[in-house]
């Protein structure tokens, strides 16, 4: 099925490519796709830089940088989105970048729910034995 949904996703790019070079010509759409693609490099480089100085920031505070690790992350996936070719990965590109806030904090209250309370200390009951085995026997020498 991912298979599939890969193969429809690059059919419905290329098909939207083709329309899109014959309304406007293969030249502009050249230069559609190198400015996408440098739009896409700095949306990396700067996402990145951002959540490298707010993870830093929080875990200097003391506290976890996950809402920022998060942010960053979606940041970096919505620049690979626009370094790739097509008008449907840069839709969703944009779309990420205007919601990367929103579904951080959304990511991480799911994962917080998933997450051991670490204030109180995890006790594992259970019962064990201790058991003497003699070591193995070495195999006769020939």
């Amino acid at each position: 099925m991912p298979l599939l949904l890969l193969l429809a996703w690059t059919f419905l790019e290329t098909l939207l490519l083709l329309r899109l070079g014959r309304g406007l010509g293969g030249g502009w759409l050249l230069l559609y796709l190198l400015a996408s693609a440098a739009a896409g490099v700095l949306v990396m480089r700067r996402h990145g830089l951002a959540a490298m100085q707010q993870v830093r920031a929080a875990l200097s505070r003391g506290e976890l940088p996950a809402i920022a690790m998060m942010e960053g992350l979606l940041g970096f996936a919505a620049g690979l989105l626009l370094i790739l070719p097509g008008l449907l990965s840069d839709g969703l590109a944009l779309l990420l970048l205007a919601l990367r806030r929103r579904l951080a904090r959304q990511i991480d209250r799911r994962m917080a729910a998933a997450r051991p309370d670490l204030r109180r200390p995890v006790v594992i009951e259970g019962e064990y034995r201790e058991t003497t085995r003699p070591p193995p026997a070495l195999p006769p020498e020939r």
